[in-house]
């Protein structure tokens, strides 16, 4: 087999090429997680048992390529908790275009009425890249859910409803006094 110095430089370049484009698709999920920012604001709230609490946030494409928003995912510790992102799917477009923000909420975390006081982390990350196909993690935020202790909740409301119907038949008993 008789190969010419031709086809070995062809082989070189082509080698060279296919290695700038390998290096290219691994550095390119980089670029693109590094052009977006996210913000949570607040990052941390607290609810009560039995009621839900959403999360709202900001994106910006920082870089000049249009970013796609392909999907998201999550992680929430604690029993009773549960967490719906539609907000995020429905609220945010799906191509962020370059230098672009968007504001709006992303997610909703439901308490469960048997959830235990205290303090639960959580993080939710957005998926996507460069392509419509693309689900790269762009950016992770961490949150903090925070359910107080229902004892005292309770006593305000249970108190404050009580000196409301208190003064009400006092008002009722006044006017009844003043008409005989």
């Amino acid at each position: 087999m008789n190969i010419s110095s031709r086809t070995v430089r062809r082989l070189g370049l082509s080698s060279i090429r296919m290695g700038i484009m390998l290096l290219a698709l691994i550095v390119t999920p980089d670029l693109a997680h590094a052009q977006l920012t996210f913000t949570i604001n607040p990052d941390t709230k607290s609810g009560v048992p039995g009621g839900s609490v959403t999360f709202s946030g900001t994106l910006s494409n920082i870089g000049a390529a249009e970013l796609f928003l392909n999907g998201d995912n999550f992680s929430l510790s604690g029993a009773g908790l549960s967490l719906d992102d539609s907000p995020c799917l429905t609220n945010f477009p799906l191509l962020l275009q370059g230098g672009e923000s968007v504001s709006g909420d992303l997610f909703t975390v439901a308490i469960g009425p048997n959830t235990l006081a205290g303090v639960y982390p959580g993080s939710f990350t957005l998926l996507g890249g460069l392509s419509d196909t693309a689900f790269n993690e762009l950016a992770t935020r961490n949150f903090t859910l925070a359910v107080p202790e229902p004892g005292i909740g309770a006593f305000l409301l249970c108190s404050g409803l009580a000196f409301w119907i208190i003064g009400r038949r006092r008002k009722q008993f006044s006017a009844r006094a003043y008409t005989r």
